[in-house]
């Protein structure tokens, strides 16, 4: 089979609509066929967003975060995953309950760094690519990982 559309890769959350466009090489002779339905295909990726109510809180001052993880695509809310956070490039926690957007940690005099890891699961879609920022002291810094592909 093959298809009307054979790019599999975007830089992008977006669909992508697919008809047959001709059939070939089949063993009984069948070189046309009839499609009634188009297929498409999602491209998304989850956006984790961690926020902070104080960047550069007092020593032994509690830093409240939040986490705010949504499909790319359409901008809906994410509850079945689960994230590893870092903090200055090593494991720091890991969150899967959707219901747990706030965690705290308190300053030692130390600036940290906190970035998403990896999306171990996501069980509606199982997308495991995301962006995310990086926060700390500074200003934020976006960083990008690879689409994936959605099949319905």
């Amino acid at each position: 089979l093959t298809l009307n559309n054979t790019v599999f890769n975007y830089g992008t959350a977006q669909i992508q609509w697919y008809t047959v466009a001709s059939a070939s090489g089949d063993s009984y002779g069948i070189t046309t066929i009839s499609v009634n339905d188009l297929a498409y295909c999602i491209w998304d990726q989850i956006i984790v967003t961690i926020g902070v109510d104080d960047s550069t809180p007092l020593n032994t001052v509690q830093a409240n975060f939040t986490l705010s993880v949504i499909f790319d695509y359409d901008g809906s809310i994410c509850t079945t995953y689960q994230i590893v956070i870092q903090r200055n490039g090593t494991w720091w926690h890991s969150f899967t309950d959707s219901n747990k957007s706030l965690f705290v940690d308190v300053n030692s005099d130390v600036q940290y760094t906190y970035s998403v890891q990896v999306v171990t699961s996501e069980s509606s879609y199982d997308i495991l690519a995301f962006s995310t920022n990086k926060l700390s002291g500074q200003p934020l810094q976006t960083m990008r990982q690879q689409m994936i592909m959605l099949l319905h």
